[in-house]
């Protein structure tokens, strides 16, 4: 779970997915009721652990701005194939103020 509107830390996902070889990496992030954005994560230094699919994705300004249940889904997209893990699910929780 995170806070609603944080950002400037990393996020830490398991893809479930082989990416020791990858050489393009996206993360698709899909608000409630919104259309989902693509992320392009930058390599290698995304890739924590390639073997076991381990991402670490640095949080931006807007990137969960509102409370709710956002999805995750790690896609690699290198030249001549598109994998993608499995959709994961994020607790956005809201802010007292």
């Amino acid at each position: 779970m995170i806070q609603a509107g944080n950002f400037g830390y990393v996020l830490t996902l398991q893809s479930g997915l082989d990416l020791s070889t990858a050489t393009a990496v996206n993360l698709v992030i899909k608000a409630p009721l919104q259309v989902p954005v693509t992320k392009s994560l930058p390599l290698p230094a995304s890739v924590l652990d390639g073997p076991s699919g381990q991402i670490g994705y640095q949080v931006s300004q807007g990137d969960f701005p509102a409370p709710g249940v956002y999805q995750l889904q790690v896609v690699d997209v290198s030249p001549g194939r598109q994998v993608a893990s499995r959709v994961a699910t994020l607790v956005v929780e809201p802010n007292v103020s």
